[in-house]
């Protein structure tokens, strides 16, 4: 008995010089900050502008993540919009655009409809394209019984994760 009681204070003793010294152990993965259009580099700017000709750039994110920066450019056009993330050289890593419940894959659409979420409503799709990788997957948000979710499923319909989203819209 008190070799357990010993060892629990020793483990609240240590976590709690551990959140004094360093927080909880974990750093922020990432940190980002908003810049202004003149901020982000030319390179970025072209890029973004030839994948989206029609797109107005309206707001611009500036990224650092494992030492390494990326810009983050939102292009509206009409009620659609795109996240498009770029490395400074004006590579595109990664895109989300909004697509109507019509452009959703087939399959995904059938795996939702068998999902504990069907009898929801999509209040937003979105397709995410990585280009390293050239495949889509899509993620849907659902509102249901006053809560919402955000759902991911490859191209092929296998669901990849599920999770409850605070409402920001």
């Amino acid at each position: 008995m008190y070799t357990r009681i010993h060892r629990a204070k020793s483990v609240v003793a240590w976590l709690s010089v551990g959140l004094l010294l360093g927080g909880t152990g974990h750093r922020a993965a990432a940190a980002e900050r908003t810049v202004d259009r003149a901020q982000v580099p030319v390179a970025v700017l072209r890029a973004v502008a030839e994948r989206y000709p029609q797109g107005q750039m309206s707001h611009f994110v500036q990224e650092v993540e494992h030492s390494k920066t990326v810009y983050e450019i939102q292009v509206d056009s009409g009620p659609n919009h795109a996240d498009v993330t770029v490395s400074p050289d004006g590579k595109i890593q990664t895109e989300e655009r909004t697509i109507s419940i019509d452009e959703i894959p087939a399959a995904v659409r059938s795996q939702f409809a068998k999902s504990r979420f069907r009898k929801g409503k999509i209040v937003r799709a979105e397709q995410v394209t990585r280009t390293s990788a050239s495949i889509a997957t899509y993620e849907l948000v659902v509102a249901l019984s006053g809560a919402k979710y955000e759902l991911a499923y490859k191209e092929n319909g296998r669901p990849i994760s599920e999770e409850r989203v605070r409402d920001e819209d």
